[in-house]
C-alpha cells in the first residue's frame, strides 16, 4: 500500500519517522519491536533514518522513500541537502539529484547527482546525472579545510576518508592549483598520488607525468618542469627528474636543466625559487661599454635554510677583468638581523699601452657589514662596517649604491625611549682614510622630552650630549680633536591670546645653550665654556569654511568641499655667542652657530574634498589644490638693505586621479623675477598611455625641460619617447626612443638613445636591444644590452 503524498509538518515527519523505523526494524511509540528478516536500512544506537522535505512519499511496496524539494537527511554523522531523495531501503542506497551537498565531519561534497551506501559508506558525486550528461555542466567538488579538489566525478569512501577523482581533475590550496588525471587523495594522512599533473603557482606553470601529495604543503612530483609561459610548448622551461612544491611558498628542483625551446642552456645541481619573491634565481646581463669593453654580469641567488639567504656575484669585464662577491642577509633566533656584503677584483689598467699584455693591475675591494638588533621593545641596536679601496670604487662598479649613499660610514649606536626620555650611546670611526670624518669615540646623549611643570602651562625640555671628536681629514695625518659637552634647555608656555583674541594660537619660548669645549681650534685655549640665549615664538590659527557642493564641477569629484586657511607667524632670536665659531674647531653645526634675528610668515592654503574609495562606504581626503607662499623677514638690514628674503612658494594641483600638478619656486622680489623654480605634471590614463613634463630652472646656470610619454599601441606593441631639453645651450641633452613587442612570454625593447655632455659639445649614439621576462619585468633571467657608444669617454 501506498501513502500519499503529504505536505511537510510536525504530525508528517513523525509518520515518516515511524514508518521507516518499521521499514528498518526500530520500535515506533506504542509499537512492540518484532522480528522481520526483511532487508532494513542499519540504524545507529536505535536512531532511525529520518527524510525532512517540502513533499515526503513512501512507496511500501518497493520499500523506496521519497523526498521532494529542500531536502535534508542526517544519519551516521552525514548531512545531506539536494533538490530529490531516493532512499531505497533494501538496497541501503540514497540517490540524490539537484545541489546535492553531502556533508560528513570536516568534508563537503557538491555537485548535481549522488549515490551513497549507508552500510559501506561509499558513493560517488557526478556532476550531471547520467542520462544527462553534460559537458558545460558545472564540476563537482570536494572541500576540505583550505582545500578544494574539482573533478567531472568523483568516488568517495567515508569510512577510509578517501576520494579518488579519475576526469579533469583540479586541486585547489590557497592560490596554487594542480590539474592532471586519476587523483587518490586521502584526507586522514592528506597524501595524493596522481598522474598527468599540470599546476599553477603564479606566475609559474608546471607539467609532471606523476604527483605525490606528502603534506598539506608539500607536494613531490616526478619528470617535471616549471616556467612562467604559458604557450605550448613553452618558449623556456626548468627541467628537473624531482621538483619540490611547498604550496604558497618556494619550488625547488633538483639537477635543474634551463632550456630554452628545446636547447638545453644551462645546469644547476639545485634551482630554489621563492613564490613570495618573484624575482629569478639566476640572472646574467649581457652588454657592452666603453669603459668596460664587453661584459657578462652573473648573480645566482641562494638560500642555505630559513636564517641566510643571499647572491654570488660572478663577473666579467674584457677591459677590467673578473670580479667576484658573496652578499647575506641573515637573522638571527635573539640578536636581530643584517646583511654582509663583499665585492672584489683585480682591475687591469685600461691606461696601459697594451692592456693584453702585462697589463698591471690593481686590487680593489668594498666590504660592508649591517646589523639591526631590537634589544626589547624600548632598545635598539644599530651597527654598520665599510671598508672600501679607493672612493671611485663604488661608483665605477655598483652606482645604485653610490647614488643612494656617495659616502658611507663606520658607526654604531645603542638608544633606549622611554615616554619621558631617551638615552643613548653613539660611536663612529673613520675606517676609509680617502674621506673626511668626525669621528666621535665615544658620543653619550640624553634627551628629556617635552614636561609639564607642576601642572601648569609651562613646559620643559632639555638635550646633553658629551662625546670625544677628532676631526680627520681625507688623506692627511692631519687631525683635530676636543672634548666637548653640550646642553640645551627650553621653557615654552603654549597658550591662546587674552581677550577677543582668544582664537590665536601663541607659543613663546626661552632656551639657552651652554657648551663646554676642551680646547679651541688654536690650542691656544682650553676648558672654556660658550653661552648662546634663544628666544622666540609661534603664532597661528586656523579658519575653514565647508560648501554645499556635491556632484562635480568640471569633470572634478567633490563632495564636502572645504577651504582651510592656517596663517602662522615665527619669531626667533639668537644673540651673538660668547665665542664665535671662527675659534672652534667646526665639528658640526652645533658649532657653526651664529647671532638670528628673523620672522617667518606663511599662509597654507587647502582646498579639500574627498573620493570614492575602492573600499565600499568609504572616503578618502584629498587635496585638490594646496598652495603656501612663505617669506623671512629680518628687523636688521643685510648687506644689501634688504628687509626680506626671496618668497617661496609650494602650489600643488590634483583636479582629477589621473592628473597631478606639483611645483615649488622662489622668487626675488627685489628684481621682480624667479630665481629657481621646479615644475612637474603627470597624467596617466589606466595602462594604455601615461605622460610626465617636468621643468628644472636655476637662473644663469640652467633651463631644462623633460618629457616622458609612454603608449600602448595594441596587445602587441608599446612605445616610449623620453627627452630632456636644455634652454640656454638651445639642445636636447639627452633623448631616447623605445619600441616594445610582446613576444608572449617575453617583452623585447628596441632602443636608440642620443645623449650629449653637459656644454653640448659631444654626443653619444646608443642602439641596444633588451629581452624581459614578462613575469619578471624588473630583473629577468637573460638581459643583453649591446650597444655603440660613438664616444670613447678614456
Amino acid at each position: 500500500m501506498k501513502t500519499a503524498a503529504r505536505q511537510r509538518s510536525g504530525a508528517v515527519a513523525g509518520v515518516v519517522t515511524m514508518l521507516i523505523g518499521m521499514a528498518i526494524g526500530v520500535a515506533s511509540p506504542g509499537q512492540a519491536q518484532t522480528e522481520s528478516k526483511a532487508p532494513a536500512l542499519p540504524a545507529l544506537s536505535g536512531k532511525p533514518l529520518v527524510v525532512d522535505a517540502d513533499t515526503v512519499v513512501y512507496d511500501q511496496d518497493k520499500s523506496v522513500i521519497k523526498g521532494t524539494g529542500h531536502v535534508r537527511v542526517d544519519y551516521q554523522g552525514v548531512v545531506l541537502h539536494a533538490d530529490y531523495v531516493e532512499a531505497q531501503v533494501q538496497a541501503k542506497q540514497i540517490i540524490a539529484t539537484g545541489n546535492v551537498s553531502l556533508e560528513h565531519q570536516q568534508i563537503t561534497l557538491r555537485g548535481a547527482y549522488l549515490t551513497y551506501d549507508f552500510v559501506s559508506q561509499r558513493g560517488a558525486l557526478l556532476k550531471s546525472e547520467p542520462e544527462k550528461f553534460s559537458p558545460s555542466t558545472a564540476v563537482v567538488d570536494v572541500l576540505y579545510q583550505d582545500q578544494r579538489i574539482e573533478a567531472d566525478r568523483i568516488d568517495f569512501d567515508l569510512a577510509l576518508q578517501e576520494a579518488v577523482a579519475s576526469s579533469r581533475v583540479t586541486l585547489y590550496q590557497g592560490p596554487s592549483r594542480l590539474t592532471g588525471e586519476n587523483l587518490r587523495y586521502n584526507f586522514q594522512t592528506k597524501q595524493t598520488d596522481w598522474s598527468g599533473i599540470t599546476f599553477t603557482a603564479a606566475p609559474w606553470f608546471g607539467k609532471a607525468a606523476q604527483a605525490d601529495r606528502k603534506s598539506p604543503e608539500l607536494v613531490e612530483f616526478t619528470t617535471a618542469s616549471v616556467t612562467t609561459c604559458d604557450h605550448v610548448p613553452p618558449h623556456y622551461r626548468v627541467q628537473a627528474q624531482r621538483i619540490e612544491y611547498y604550496v604558497d611558498d618556494r619550488i625547488v628542483a633538483h639537477h635543474a636543466r634551463l632550456y630554452l625551446g628545446s636547447v638545453p642552456v644551462l645546469y644547476v645541481p639545485v634551482w630554489k625559487q621563492s613564490l613570495a619573491d618573484t624575482r629569478p634565481k639566476f640572472t646574467v646581463r649581457v652588454g657592452n661599454k666603453t669603459e668596460w669593453g664587453w661584459f657578462a654580469l652573473g648573480t645566482y641567488r641562494y638560500q642555505l635554510n630559513e636564517y641566510v639567504k643571499g647572491r654570488i656575484h660572478l663577473d666579467e669585464r674584457a677591459e677590467k677583468g673578473f670580479a667576484s662577491g658573496i652578499d647575506a642577509d641573515y637573522t638571527t633566533k635573539k640578536n636581530g638581523q643584517g646583511s654582509i656584503k663583499t665585492y672584489y677584483m683585480n682591475e687591469r689598467d685600461t691606461s696601459h699601452e697594451n692592456p693584453s699584455e702585462n697589463a698591471p693591475e690593481q686590487e680593489r675591494y668594498r666590504t660592508q657589514l649591517k646589523h639591526r638588533w631590537q634589544v626589547d621593545p624600548t632598545t635598539l641596536a644599530l651597527a654598520e662596517y665599510n671598508k672600501l679601496s679607493d672612493s671611485e670604487f663604488t661608483k665605477d662598479y655598483l652606482y645604485r649604491e653610490y647614488a643612494a649613499d656617495a659616502q658611507p660610514v663606520t658607526e654604531a649606536s645603542l638608544s633606549h625611549a622611554e615616554s619621558a626620555y631617551t638615552v643613548g650611546a653613539y660611536a663612529r670611526l673613520q675606517t676609509n682614510p680617502f674621506y673626511s670624518e668626525v669621528e666621535r669615540l665615544p658620543e653619550a646623549t640624553f634627551k628629556l622630552n617635552s614636561q609639564s611643570l607642576a601642572d601648569t602651562q609651562f613646559y620643559y625640555r632639555t638635550d646633553v650630549a658629551a662625546a670625544s671628536l677628532n676631526k680627520k681629514t681625507a688623506n692627511s695625518a692631519v687631525d683635530a680633536a676636543a672634548n666637548r659637552l653640550d646642553t640645551y634647555q627650553e621653557l615654552k608656555y603654549p597658550t591662546r591670546l587674552p581677550g577677543g583674541l582668544d582664537w590665536i594660537n601663541f607659543a613663546p619660548y626661552v632656551a639657552t645653550r651652554q657648551t663646554f669645549y676642551s680646547k679651541d681650534a688654536l690650542g691656544t685655549e682650553e676648558d672654556f665654556w660658550r653661552g648662546i640665549y634663544y628666544y622666540g615664538g609661534e603664532m597661528t590659527t586656523q579658519f575653514y569654511r565647508i560648501s554645499a557642493q556635491e556632484g562635480s564641477f568640471l569633470g572634478t569629484e567633490l563632495h564636502q568641499l572645504r577651504h582651510v586657511v592656517t596663517p602662522t607667524v615665527q619669531y626667533s632670536f639668537i644673540n651673538t655667542p660668547t665665542v664665535p665659531a671662527e675659534k672652534l674647531i667646526p665639528f658640526d653645526e652645533i658649532d657653526a652657530i651664529t647671532a638670528q634675528n628673523l620672522f617667518t610668515l606663511g599662509v597654507q592654503n587647502h582646498v579639500q574634498t574627498k573620493w570614492r574609495t575602492a573600499v565600499p562606504d568609504e572616503w578618502e581626503r584629498v587635496d585638490l589644490i594646496y598652495f603656501y607662499p612663505h617669506v623671512q623677514y629680518y628687523p636688521g638690514l643685510d648687506s644689501a638693505g634688504r628687509y626680506f628674503s626671496l618668497i617661496t612658494t609650494e602650489f600643488n594641483v590634483k583636479p582629477q586621479r589621473w592628473l597631478a600638478f606639483y611645483s615649488d619656486s622662489e622668487f626675488d622680489q627685489y628684481k621682480r623675477r624667479f630665481q629657481s623654480a621646479q615644475f612637474d605634471m603627470a597624467l596617466e590614463r589606466t595602462d594604455r598611455w601615461r605622460l610626465s613634463l617636468g621643468k628644472r630652472y636655476d637662473r644663469d646656470t640652467s633651463d631644462q625641460t623633460t618629457g616622458d610619454l609612454f603608449m600602448r599601441l595594441n596587445d602587441l606593441w608599446q612605445a616610449r619617447v623620453y627627452g630632456r631639453y636644455e634652454a640656454y645651450t638651445d639642445r636636447f641633452q639627452e633623448q631616447q626612443y623605445t619600441i616594445t613587442r610582446d613576444l608572449h612570454c617575453w617583452l623585447l625593447d628596441v632602443t636608440y638613445a642620443i645623449k650629449r655632455t653637459e656644454d653640448g659639445s659631444t654626443q653619444d649614439r646608443t642602439f641596444w636591444f633588451t629581452f624581459r621576462l614578462k613575469a619578471f619585468p624588473d630583473e629577468t633571467p637573460l638581459s643583453l644590452n649591446v650597444g655603440y657608444d660613438t664616444v670613447n669617454r678614456r
